[in-house]
């Protein structure tokens, strides 16, 4: 077993902005945390190789988290996040390489006040994850740094902003009257994950593998009532294409082909018994999974509920739920307990999982 390094930590004071643009430390690049305090308020920075890397955070004399931000090569890169005393979000933006790519910021009662993006892939990024690594490289560089240091992410290293959302929602889960996560909560945990550019990125990697948890804890159903091949097979191969077009071994023309087989099936979904509709709602999970790895998840229209939109349009989580509870909610064989239990766990272990499969910074 391989003893993590324990990460130096010294007083801002004694780190220096050189002449040859890096951050040094009694005479050399500085790779640790450099920590400072001024009238209650700690301000901590993280520096890899005499350059601003990784995290920043500043508590207040309360010891509550009032900022975080994340750097790589001294840009922001990754998740920029502000909180009042209270705990309340005021602040959450999303950086690659220094490029802004999406901002909201609320006022001190929640009301989104302003919003930013997402702004769409442009030259400028592109050229900066030509020089800096794209998402993907970042990642793999992120990961290799992490095991040269004998550390792995755990999956319940989760962002105050987040883990304080998935809190609240599993108190909105326990209270509503019919234990659902409406989907304007599920948006805001769901863009919680990153950027949402509808292109390849760490926000539709997270996004993308949390339907892929989802697909896979509800594809027992899909073969209990479909044992025979070739149909026995059919979620499996979403499973195996939502997964190629993330690697971006196919091309969405191949997957959207491939989807298609399965969704010729669901549109029969009327003449199916009744006993069927759990392994529909599985399948339309399924397919739901491929279009996110796709285009990513629908945010438009976010205080809309799943009452309020054609089936066509609800997301794989909902339809995930469906399966798992046996019916649409409301409809002959919905069972309200197993609804429950089906957004707890996608709460209490898919998001958290989802959220430890991609990295937003990394190291080269």
């Amino acid at each position: 077993m391989t003893t993590p390094i324990k990460p130096k930590r010294v007083p801002r004071a004694e780190v220096s902005y050189e002449p040859d643009a890096r951050y040094h430390h009694a005479g050399a690049w500085f790779t640790g945390w450099a920590v400072s305090s001024r009238q209650g308020v700690t301000e901590e920075q993280e520096f890899r190789n005499g350059f601003r890397w990784g995290s920043a955070r500043v508590h207040n004399a309360a010891g509550t988290l009032i900022m975080e931000s994340n750097f790589r090569m001294d840009l922001l890169h990754g998740a920029q996040r502000e909180w009042d005393d209270a705990g309340g979000l005021l602040l959450e933006a999303w950086y690659e390489h220094g490029v802004l790519l999406e901002e909201k910021q609320w006022d001190g009662s929640g009301g989104l006040i302003s919003r930013q993006g997402p702004h769409e892939v442009n030259p400028h990024l592109e050229e900066m994850r030509r020089l800096y690594g794209t998402p993907e490289q970042v990642a793999e560089e992120e990961a290799a740094f992490l095991a040269r240091a004998g550390e792995r992410p755990e999956v319940g290293e989760l962002p105050h902003g987040l883990r304080q959302r998935l809190d609240q929602a599993r108190v909105q889960v326990l209270a509503h009257e019919s234990s659902d996560l409406p989907r304007p909560t599920r948006i805001q945990l769901q863009l919680a994950m990153g950027p949402h550019l509808r292109s390849p990125g760490v926000g539709l990697t997270r996004r993308a593998n949390l339907c892929l948890l989802v697909v896979k804890k509800v594809q027992p159903i899909w073969e209990r009532h479909y044992p025979e091949l070739p149909a026995s097979e059919a979620v499996q191969d979403m499973i195996r294409l939502t997964e190629q077009c993330l690697r971006s071994e196919i091309t969405r023309k191949e997957a959207r082909r491939g989807r298609g087989g399965l969704m010729s099936v669901l549109l029969d979904a009327d003449a199916e018994p009744v006993e069927k509709q759990p392994a529909l709602s599985a399948g339309e999970a399924a397919t739901r999974a491929v279009y996110v790895a796709m285009h990513d998840e629908d945010a438009d229209q976010p205080e809309l509920l799943d009452d309020d939109l054609d089936a066509t349009d609800w997301d794989c989580a909902f339809w995930g739920a469906c399966a798992w509870s046996g019916a649409i909610p409301g409809h002959d064989g919905w069972n309200q307990e197993a609804y429950k239990e089906f957004w707890l766990w996608y709460l209490d272990e898919a998001v958290p999982e989802a959220w430890a499969s991609a990295t937003e910074v990394g190291p080269t």
